[in-house]
């Protein structure tokens, strides 16, 4: 299992909200007119961009507009972006927003394309990565790039929901950082939203940032997790069957101990204070090896019961 694991949702999805996932925010969203309601209605201003972002991506220019009408539950417009043969890149680069690389985030938004999608290239959502001077952050030694994304070279032709949560860097000191990671060097990112190399219509909307409470995640998957395994289920049948084993039993013992690490696990389940998030994901992944382990363990020692019991007879003659 990854150390992380990114949470990435493409589908078609018709209901209230925007955020198509029910995740625990813990900011509002960090971007400045994601949904692109703050901005009148018309062709954005040819070298000017909507409210609350930096840059038209690449230097093209006249390629924007705000139009009625929307992804679901995100308000009363959007953003389309047109490309052509000459000039099959636009888009839009969001301002410098800081952010803390020992938390979780999770950038969302939606996108869609008019008509068929022809070659490559498409719609892409996602963020580049700076450190505290404002300098790109790599995300290998030796290579500028600093950006990654939460969708590439999409078109669906409906409107559709991307997300993905964002961890930090399970592994800083390899200097290189994963797709669905926050890089431990990063202090600011910048906001991609593009259509690039292809000709055609593609719109953006209801698009967010937000800080995640990972605790409660976690908190939800291990818990959920245990429950779907059976776990209490197991855990009683497994200590009923360790009543008939001596206590030097290397089954028992193995077991015992087993027992023991669910029980903590548990505790820090309960717990309230604050635990950082590396601690959550390495208990998110803790958990899934003892289910396993545990799983397992029931039927040693119901094996090892029954053997004793074959035996008792014979030693008691």
């Amino acid at each position: 299992m990854s150390r992380h694991t990114a949470m990435l949702v493409a589908a078609m999805l018709i209901g209230s909200g925007c955020a198509a996932q029910q995740l625990p925010v813990a900011s509002d969203n960090l971007i400045e007119n994601g949904s692109f309601e703050a901005s009148p209605v018309g062709e954005v201003p040819r070298g000017d961009v909507p409210e609350g972002w930096e840059y038209e991506a690449y230097g093209a220019s006249g390629q924007l507009e705000i139009i009625p009408g929307g992804a679901p539950g995100c308000g009363e417009k959007c953003l389309k972006v047109t490309t052509g043969v000459s000039d099959r890149r636009s888009g839009l680069h969001g301002p410098m927003l800081p952010i803390d690389p020992t938390k979780a985030y999770r950038q969302s938004g939606w996108m869609r394309i008019d008509g068929k999608h022809v070659g490559g290239g498409g719609l892409y959502l996602g963020r580049a990565w700076f450190d505290a001077d404002s300098n790109p952050v790599g995300s290998r030694p030796g290579v500028e790039s600093n950006y990654t994304y939460v969708a590439g070279a999409v078109s669906p032709q409906e409107w559709t929901y991307y997300e993905q949560l964002l961890l930090p860097d399970g592994t800083p000191e390899d200097g290189t950082y994963r797709p669905d990671e926050l890089p431990a060097q990063a202090r600011f990112l910048r906001i991609w939203a593009l259509s690039f190399e292809w000709e055609g219509v593609g719109y953006f909307d209801g698009l967010a940032l937000e800080e995640i409470d990972y605790a409660a995640v976690a908190r939800d998957q291990i818990s959920d997790r245990l429950e779907a395994e059976a776990i209490p289920e197991v855990r009683a049948d497994t200590e009923h069957a360790l009543e008939s084993l001596p206590e030097d039993s290397k089954v028992a013992q193995r077991a015992t101990k087993l027992l023991g690490d669910l029980d903590a696990l548990h505790r820090r389940l309960q717990a309230a204070e604050q635990r950082s998030i590396s601690e959550w994901v390495a208990d998110r992944e803790a958990a899934a090896g003892l289910i396993r382990a545990l799983q397992r363990m029931k039927w040693e020692v119901k094996i090892e019961a029954l053997l004793l019991a074959a035996d008792a007879p014979a030693g008691g003659q």
